[in-house]
């Protein structure tokens, strides 16, 4: 085996890792509503093909992750910074005097994908909503890498439509109405989510 073949490798593992790790991630947004369930972790870990050796180490992590945001970051949220094309996290501290608001840290492709989808949504589609399983456009591509970036911004109603959520229709429209308007905004504050465009 090559260096080359073996380096290949290794970031073939770390990406269906990272897959795995987020699929579970997705997973747990399943006990919304539903915290008095138990979670069936084996029958997921069997799904994903999660070798039975590897189990406890995915859920030790999984449970010190939530350790970890509940004591170090208890009153405060990592955001991501890019400061001279480098990442950094940085910690901010929660606002007291709203303690229900939820920051997020937007993209400016992400934002400008949402007006693009609010504004198909409003006039092109006239409020029907966008099938992800049969339909294969660049549009619906986009829209579920930005679903799975940020689920408050969409819903689904079951039959394999998804529409924006009110909270992303409010979003969108002052999106548009800034780019409009000329206007540079980094920040939108829509019913209790603080949106961050970077």
């Amino acid at each position: 085996m090559t260096v080359d073949s073996y380096i290949h490798g290794i970031r073939i593992d770390f990406k269906k890792a990272l897959q795995i790790l987020d699929q579970i991630i997705d997973a747990l947004g399943a006990f919304k509503d539903h915290y008095h369930k138990k979670f069936n972790f084996t029958k997921l870990a069997n799904l994903l093909k999660i070798p039975k050796s590897e189990i406890e180490q995915v859920v030790s992590l999984v449970l010190k992750f939530q350790e970890k945001f509940e004591i170090v970051f208890r009153d405060y949220r990592i955001k991501k910074e890019i400061i001279n094309g480098r990442i950094y996290f940085a910690a901010k501290k929660k606002n007291v005097d709203s303690p229900g608001e939820v920051e997020i840290n937007l993209e400016k492709e992400q934002a400008k994908l949402l007006s693009d989808v609010i504004y198909t949504f409003k006039f092109v589609k006239r409020g029907k909503g966008f099938d992800l399983k049969f339909v294969s456009s660049e549009l619906v591509k986009d829209i579920k890498k930005l679903m799975k970036a940020h689920p408050c911004l969409f819903y689904k109603n079951g039959n394999n439509l998804v529409y924006p959520s009110e909270t992303a229709l409010k979003l969108g429209d002052a999106i548009l109405s800034y780019n409009k308007s000329g206007k540079k905004i980094n920040e939108f504050k829509v019913n209790n989510y603080n949106f961050l465009i970077d």
